[in-house]
């Protein structure tokens, strides 16, 4: 007994680090585990300054899980961009000199960028695939632009027929209309065919009875916010009938009848959502907020009130992200994320704050792109979600 004694004395030093060294390692461990249930429940992630140009951890959400987060700055600015897929974006820019317009693609993991056409316009169509780019090129000595498909992975472009576009959407991925400043034209990829649709005065004369004073300047149609539905049977366009009279055009594109689908006082974005619903973004019975209307009851739904920037549903319909705009200025600002579950917003979570010159959102996958652009410069945002 006393040998045992003497040894745990001579010993007495390692023992009383080696026990030091135990609880320390336990308290790590302690410390750790009550920051993990604290950040468990965190609903706004924020990326440092510092940190934002490589991939980064956020926090787990009790709804969202954000895997990754990317922060890409640019020295010009952004007109417009389409994610075709989880790295790479499609948008136009101005050329440096200010002389004309560049369509070009982004890879957000190698920091490259590569232009597809140093010298287009504004009338890009993405296919439903977004596999293939359709888009206007002028080249020098030539009197006429050039209309060209090219498949972005491959590299494979074809020059196609004089379709003198400003806008285009696609039917499908083998179709698309398109809008010449006076007719809407359907293009077939395959035989190369174009058809007239429509034109503004058509449109004018049919429904110039919506306006109040029965004069067709009042009506004007919107080319810009074209969409087809996926079942490729119609064309969808906002129409401007007057002061807080606006309405979304439906066109049969199988001969069918044409007509006003719905009506609203103000219609600053829309997109076609499931059984022939439509998400909007306006004010309907003097409120502004984000809407869902219900096409076979013809009613609206308010989803959330308030003043928003935009909004972007993903391509199954289930997850919709938008921009909250705070104290009425456009740079103070809440980027939101949610479920659009039985006809409503389900654990709508907040991931971000003040995006700067925000212009456009862009689902693909799993993946949020969000764009900021002024005249000089622009970013890119790039959330990663990991499903449950």
């Amino acid at each position: 007994m006393n040998h045992i004694l003497a040894w745990l004395r001579s010993k007495r030093d390692i023992l009383l680090l080696s026990g030091l060294l135990l609880l320390f390692v336990i308290g790590l461990y302690s410390i750790n585990g009550l920051f993990y249930k604290i950040d468990s429940k965190t609903r706004l992630n924020i990326l440092p300054e510092n940190l934002v140009s490589a991939p980064l951890n956020l926090a787990l959400d009790s709804s969202f899980r954000i895997e990754s987060a990317t922060k890409q700055s640019n020295g010009f600015s952004m007109y417009s961009f389409w994610a075709v897929d989880s790295n790479s974006v499609i948008f136009n820019r101005m050329q440096p000199s200010y002389t004309g317009i560049k369509l070009s693609m982004l890879f957000m993991d190698d920091n490259e960028v590569k232009d597809i056409e140093t010298n287009s316009n504004l009338g890009v169509g993405i296919s439903a695939d977004r596999k293939k780019i359709i888009y206007t090129g002028y080249e020098s000595g030539k009197n006429e632009p050039e209309v060209y498909s090219y498949e972005w992975k491959s590299g494979a472009s074809e020059k196609l027929n004089q379709d003198q576009a400003y806008y285009r959407v696609f039917v499908g991925d083998n179709k698309y209309i398109s809008f010449d400043g006076f007719f809407f034209n359907e293009v077939d990829l395959t035989t190369k065919k174009i058809t007239k649709l429509l034109t503004l005065d058509t449109i004018g004369s049919e429904f110039s009875h919506f306006t109040e004073n029965d004069s067709l300047n009042e009506t004007i149609a919107h080319p810009e916010s074209m969409t087809t539905s996926e079942d490729k049977n119609y064309m969808y366009m906002m129409i401007h009938f007057g002061e807080n009279n606006e309405g979304i055009y439906r066109y049969s594109l199988n001969g069918g009848d044409s007509e006003i689908f719905t009506h609203a006082e103000q219609i600053y974005q829309y997109s076609l959502y499931k059984d022939e619903s439509i998400l909007l973004l306006g004010q309907v019975n003097g409120t502004r907020g984000l809407y869902l209307y219900d096409s076979q009851y013809k009613q609206y739904k308010l989803l959330k009130k308030g003043s928003f920037l935009g909004f972007e549903i993903d391509k199954d319909g289930s997850r919709i992200a938008y921009m909250e705009m705070l104290e009425n200025q456009r740079d103070k600002n809440e980027l939101h994320v949610a479920y659009l579950k039985n006809d409503e917003l389900q654990s709508d979570t907040v991931i971000y704050r003040n995006i700067q010159d925000f212009n456009k959102m862009s689902w693909f996958e799993n993946s949020l792109f969000v764009g900021g652009s002024s005249l000089s410069t622009s970013e890119i945002y790039r959330f990663t979600f990991r499903m449950w």
